[in-house]
């Protein structure tokens, strides 16, 4: 699987996902993803430095922005704890300090906490989380789901090389989710499934995003058993029949 569609796919679910708070969590490319040699310069290690806030999280500072150890995660803004086991890890794509991103981040000036899960019971496996929340929501969950199955707004978040296909949708009182294929005809007509589900909490939001490649789907969604938020599992919102009969 060839880095680019990885890079691709990362980057059009998180900025499909989370909207106008899409600047924090942009991922970037790396050198050695983009076959570089060079490291960050120290005139763009000093820029950063200048234009954080004092009040902000260090986002070098994991333990700050929410991390309690290699399995454990509380929200420092929101209080929502996420645990995991071993089987999944920190998704260190996201370790780019010199580009804006860390798989731990808070920022107080947008209301929002990022977390960035990756599956490592297959090493190399290109399955992936991202668990967000942020303090305020985008309407009602009827609204997210419209939005999110809009064919215009579908297609201003993905590269045009990537086929998009709603194949679920649902939502209810307090949540929605839905369920995407995504082909890249750009890289052999590459499958992934791309499940996006937003929960209403009081005063904030959880929207969550799981992606795998095709071979890996069924294993990965399976394993979204060892990740929990406040004790529930994390993704569990379509059964696993229903998803079978939808991608048959």
């Amino acid at each position: 699987m060839s880095a680019d569609i990885l890079r691709r796919l990362r980057l059009a679910c998180v900025l499909a996902i989370f909207g106008l708070v899409t600047a924090l969590m942009t991922p970037a490319v790396s050198a050695a993803q983009m076959g570089g040699d060079k490291g960050p310069s120290e005139e763009a290690t000093e820029e950063a430095d200048q234009d954080r806030d004092d009040d902000e999280v260090d986002p070098t500072d994991w333990e700050a922005a929410g991390l309690i150890d290699d399995t454990e995660y509380e929200s420092p803004q929101f209080g929502y704890a996420v645990e995991w086991s071993t089987d999944w890890g920190l998704d260190l794509y996201y370790d780019d300090i010199d580009n804006g991103t860390q798989p731990v981040m808070s920022n107080s000036d947008d209301d929002v906490d990022t977390l960035y899960l990756a599956w490592e019971d297959e090493p190399g496996a290109p399955v992936w989380i991202v668990v967000t929340g942020q303090e305020t929501n985008r309407g009602t969950p009827d609204g997210e789901v419209d939005e999110w199955t809009d064919r215009d707004w579908i297609d201003d978040q993905w590269a045009s090389g990537i086929d998009v296909e709603v194949l679920l949708d649902d939502s209810g009182r307090d949540s929605a989710a839905v369920l995407y294929s995504l082909v890249d005809t750009d890289n052999d007509d590459a499958q992934f499934y791309t499940i996006y589900v937003a929960v209403y909490v009081d005063d904030y939001t959880l929207y969550l995003s799981f992606t795998a490649q095709e071979d890996f789907f069924e294993d990965g969604y399976a394993a979204l058993e060892d990740v929990e938020i406040d004790g529930e599992p994390l993704f569990q919102y379509f059964d696993w029949d229903e998803i079978e009969e939808a991608i048959a």
